[in-house]
């Protein structure tokens, strides 16, 4: 589609987005793309960024948003998640607000919403109660004249993926496979404007397993089995942030004893639950708090890998790993919210092992024959191999 001496770039959001684009950009010929790290003060992720840019710790060559703005540099091609908007109170977001938390949250509480969606095609409860007052900005056109979203997981919002604000500012869409490209086709994106890439953050550890160097940890065994707990973010309410870890922990202790139990918690939840992690490290756990770690190598390391909600069970599947569910209970927060508001990974996980936790205890029985079971969960029925950064590069860039 496009000349190799155009002038592309890649925007990075957050500390973690350096993992998304390695093997990405290692695919690409050197200089291809030029690295813009997203230094906008009222981003999201700008303290972390900018304790990383100023502690001169990124070993690759790169330009600062700031900079690129101030020089009036339009990029042909700018990549980007779009997870670097800022949050701006405007007056059509504040009338929304304030119609979400009366007459939306009214037609939420009553269940109207059902009947609104058959006469509009439309709920018209605009978020009701969980509105934010603000909406979301995004800068990447600021700096390039046309945009590319490059997918950063699996855990999206049926209904509301891809955002409003997405489809607005992007012109292109990269996906991981058929899961979203359905979603985004159902958002009436054009078909030649999606693009499947499977996942490049994962892509070189699937197709070259043991061409890597593995973490090292202390106290791992290497003699022993290794069990990876991927717990995701409880985000609301605030009293239940790191409740599922803290509700599971006993039962995963139990398998301690004969394994390597590693568990990273979410680098969202880690904040509220410090205390309780660093008791929970006493117990024989192996804790990873790396904030840019290489989740592909911890995926690697894992003979089985246990986690509940959200993009760890499709990284898993995507690495083709023995995967082991554990479910919240029915009456959680986390679970009744979502009911309303399902996920791609809520309807996925009914095809995929799972444990209740009044069953708990049962826990190192099931593990202990799941790893010893030779047969894998299914990868293709998600996956498809031709899905990959090589026939992307291909197929938009006419690279070979």
């Amino acid at each position: 589609m496009n000349k190799i001496n155009l002038e592309n770039a890649i925007l990075i959001n957050s500390i973690k987005e350096i993992d998304y684009y390695d093997y990405f950009i290692k695919n690409f010929p050197k200089n291809f793309f030029s690295i813009i790290i997203n230094d906008f003060k009222d981003q999201t992720y700008y303290k972390e960024i900018r304790e990383k840019t100023e502690s001169n710790s990124i070993n690759f060559k790169y330009e600062l948003y700031s900079v690129a703005l101030k020089k009036g540099n339009k990029y042909n091609y700018l990549i980007s998640t779009g997870l670097g908007h800022f949050k701006k109170i405007t007056f059509k977001s504040l009338i929304i607000f304030i119609y979400a938390q009366t007459v939306g949250a009214t037609i939420e509480y009553f269940n109207l919403g059902i009947v609104f969606n058959k006469i509009f095609s439309k709920s018209m409860i605009c978020g009701g109660k969980l509105r934010p007052i603000s909406e979301n900005k995004l800068i990447e056109k600021n700096i390039s004249k046309k945009t590319i979203l490059f997918p950063r997981g699996l855990d999206m919002h049926i209904s509301a993926y891809p955002e409003k604000s997405w489809i607005k500012t992007f012109d292109f869409f990269c996906c991981h496979g058929e899961l979203d490209k359905t979603l985004l086709i159902k958002k009436k994106i054009k078909i030649e404007n999606i693009f499947k890439i499977g996942y490049p953050r994962y892509e070189k550890f699937f197709i070259k397993k043991s061409h890597f160097e593995p973490i090292n940890f202390k106290n791992l065994n290497r003699r022993k089995k290794t069990i990876l707990w991927m717990p995701t973010h409880i985000k609301y309410p605030k009293k239940d942030i790191g409740s599922n870890i803290l509700l599971w922990e006993k039962y995963c202790y139990l398998l301690t004893k004969e394994h390597n139990v590693i568990i990273r918690p979410h680098p969202k939840t880690l904040p509220y639950i410090m205390d309780e992690v660093n008791n929970i490290r006493e117990k024989g756990f192996i804790i990873d708090t790396q904030n840019d770690q290489i989740l592909g190598k911890l995926y690697t390391m894992a003979d089985l890998i246990l986690v509940d909600y959200g993009g760890s069970i499709f990284s898993s599947i995507y690495m083709n790993k023995k995967i082991l569910l554990l479910n919240l209970p029915f009456d959680h927060n986390y679970f009744l919210n979502r009911k309303k508001d399902l996920t791609l990974d809520q309807i996925e996980r009914k095809r995929i092992k799972s444990l209740d936790l009044e069953k708990g205890s049962n826990l190192p029985k099931i593990v202990n024959s799941m790893i010893i079971d030779k047969v894998n969960y299914n990868r293709d029925l998600y996956f498809n191999k031709n899905d990959n950064i090589k026939n992307f590069k291909k197929e938009f860039f006419n690279i070979n």
